[in-house]
């Protein structure tokens, strides 16, 4: 078959072409080749919800186009994906509504809105926003597949918005391993290496009861892969006025204090809810703390805190015992003295009773007095 004639490109899709850096006579097929994937759509995922974000090598990332929306069912997106390569392709006629789809996009797609994204991306690159997710959060659609160990990202070709697919585009062809973006990884659970899953369950519980707010809890790996687990939440610090808040656990060590402190705390607070009360409040450094009557509650101190509150509450049962021997003495003693006038009021009822039945006849008057 004959090869296709090039197409004709307007100027502004040459422009953008060289800012990306690609040629569409002679593409880099080594940078944008297409490995199985094998992926299987996770059971009762959901889209909106983050678990973990991670610092991914760009060049780790595969890249799939689908003639879909963002909001389509994510099993559809898949099932009609197809690599990047085949929407580059205008030599094959089987591809070259593919391949016009792609210049549609381009055309789409503003240079300052790249640019945008980029510097998000430096920004991102040298801190960890402190609510974990950031502004252009979900135009990243970056997925794992465990089967093969594979990042990749699905592009929606009927959306209106691709400055994160064509920055992807613009750092994989640098082809400079170092190129690297924070992004969250969707439908992935916790690796739970430093919690179990029912652990992660037990301290949105805690928090809550504490806080009354649900907190968010994401897994971040940084760009060595180093693992750690942000807490966000709200709690309220001065009547209905909330504070943001952050806890950060950089190992399994400080994951399982937090756990054991927030269990500790729950379990006193709901078996003798009239006596512990927990409060929250949140440091200059926006990181969440516990007080117990203006006491500062942490791990390390946790053992004497109940150590002294043990001994609280058995002294004040010794105090309560002497009380109630007391008032068990004063009470006897009411009795005996309430028997007394008991008898006296019984003497006094009978004396009242025969003075009004003598008094009806002059003779039990004159009776009554002698008596």
């Amino acid at each position: 078959m004959p090869r296709k004639k090039k197409l004709n490109l307007e100027p502004e899709i040459e422009q953008k072409l060289e800012y990306l850096g690609l040629s569409l006579d002679k593409l880099p097929k080594d940078i944008l080749e297409y490995e199985p994937l094998n992926y299987r759509v996770p059971r009762g995922y959901d889209e909106k919800q983050y678990k973990q974000y991670r610092y991914i090598p760009v060049n780790q990332i595969q890249i799939l186009m689908s003639p879909t929306n963002r909001l389509d069912d994510l099993e559809e997106r898949y099932k009609k994906a197809r690599p990047l390569l085949q929407y580059l392709d205008s030599q094959n006629e089987e591809n070259i509504l593919k391949y016009t789809v792609f210049l549609n996009m381009l055309k789409q797609v503003s240079i300052e809105d790249i640019e945008k994204m980029e510097e998000e991306q430096n920004n991102l690159s040298k801190e960890i926003p402190f609510k974990v997710k950031f502004e252009g959060n979900y135009l990243w659609q970056i997925y794992y597949s465990e089967a093969t160990n594979k990042y990749f990202m699905i592009v929606p070709t009927t959306d209106s918005e691709y400055s994160a697919f064509f920055y992807l585009l613009k750092k994989k062809l640098e082809n400079n391993s170092a190129n690297m973006v924070y992004v969250p990884v969707i439908g992935v659970d916790y690796s739970r290496r430093y919690l179990s899953k029912e652990a992660f369950e037990d301290i949105e519980n805690y928090l809550w009861l504490f806080t009354k707010e649900w907190p968010s809890i994401y897994e971040v790996y940084n760009e060595k892969d180093n693992l750690s687990i942000h807490i966000i939440g709200e709690t309220c610090i001065y009547g209905k006025i909330k504070s943001l808040y952050r806890i950060v656990l950089k190992n399994n060590i400080e994951a399982n204090h937090l756990y054991k402190l927030l269990k500790a705390m729950f379990i006193m607070q709901t078996e003798i809810p009239n006596y512990f009360e927990f409060k929250t409040d949140v440091s200059s450094k926006g990181i969440l703390e516990y007080r117990f009557k203006d006491k500062k509650i942490e791990y390390g101190e946790m053992a004497n805190f109940i150590k002294e509150q043990y001994a609280f509450c058995i002294n004040a049962k010794q105090e309560v015992a002497i009380e109630l021997e007391k008032d068990l003495k004063k009470l006897e003693e009411l009795k005996q003295l309430a028997g007394v006038q008991d008898i006296e009021y019984l003497e006094k009822e009978k004396q009242i009773s025969t003075f009004l039945e003598c008094k009806k006849t002059f003779f039990g008057k004159f009776k009554y007095y002698f008596k």
